[in-house]
């Protein structure tokens, strides 16, 4: 089982993008004309963006030159699709190089056929043995099977996702099943499960979404996410992403204390 960051291209070419998304950042603070607009604070590539009974869609957008975040989405079995949000210690380089090797395990990992929580477990046992010292990962690992709306995950000490159904309030759901990766070798991660309705929105992001701050001090906070969700006109993943996005700009103007992303998950019962 290959495991080599090296051999994963589109975590490389992820890493390019933040790379090439921070220089235009820098021009525009000179003036040029590259920095128009908010250069890598813009929807997320994903390798798989939709299929039969489902469609994602994300966002992401770096405190730093490179984002220590991990977003990913791949097909694991029939009708089935994984994703994984994950958010990585420090900030920069050091945190985009991390986060783009977590993603490369996750994803030769999760095929092998576990459970969310076994391949964690997995994941962690090879971060552990990579002797990274005090770096650490948190990681939310989802597997939708499409046909039927099972929905199993396991979190290694991520914030909790939330359900947005078609009408009505949002719930969150997924609290961790195990601890935060990379620190403690042979530790247990546990797999829940949720069955989706259709029109159901699942949705994962990272704490720099929650723990944004205004100038004042006052973090965004899971309630204003969860009003931001309820208030949308259209419940899809776009629209999710988009409208994060739209509330975390209006309440922290041009701060950024931390790299924020989220994935936004839609199952259509199709």
């Amino acid at each position: 089982m290959a495991t080599n960051l090296w051999t994963d291209v589109e975590a490389l070419e992820r890493l390019a993008r933040s790379a090439r998304a921070a220089e235009e950042r820098r021009d525009g603070e000179d003036g040029t004309e590259a920095g128009a607009g908010v250069p890598g604070d813009a929807p997320a590539l994903l390798p798989e963006s939709r299929g039969p009974g489902f469609e994602l869609a994300a966002w992401e957008r770096p405190a730093a030159s490179v984002s220590g975040d991990l977003l990913d989405a791949f097909p694991i079995g029939p009708g089935e699709i994984a994703f994984v949000v994950g958010d990585v210690s420090g900030k920069g380089i050091p945190a985009g190089v991390l986060g783009a090797f977590a993603r490369s395990i996750v994803r030769h990992v999760a095929p092998l056929g576990a459970a969310p929580g076994e391949t964690l477990e997995r994941v962690n046992r090879i971060l552990c043995g990579a002797h990274l010292d005090a770096i650490y990962v948190t990681l939310f690992l989802g597997v939708l099977d499409a046909r039927t709306g099972r929905l199993r995950f396991a979190n290694g000490g991520h914030p909790p996702a939330l359900r947005i159904p078609r009408r009505g309030p949002v719930a969150a759901f997924g609290a961790a099943t195990g601890p935060i990766l990379g620190l403690l070798d042979r530790r247990r991660f546990d797999t829940g499960e949720v069955l989706l309705d259709p029109g159901d929105l699942v949705l994962v992001h990272t704490d720099g979404v929650t723990e944004a701050r205004r100038r004042d001090g006052a973090f965004f906070g899971r309630r204003r996410l969860a009003r931001a969700l309820e208030s949308l006109e259209r419940r899809s993943p776009g629209d999710a992403c988009a409208g994060i996005a739209a509330s975390l700009r209006s309440f922290e103007r041009d701060r950024r204390h931390d790299d924020a992303t989220v994935l936004a998950l839609g199952f259509d019962g199709a």
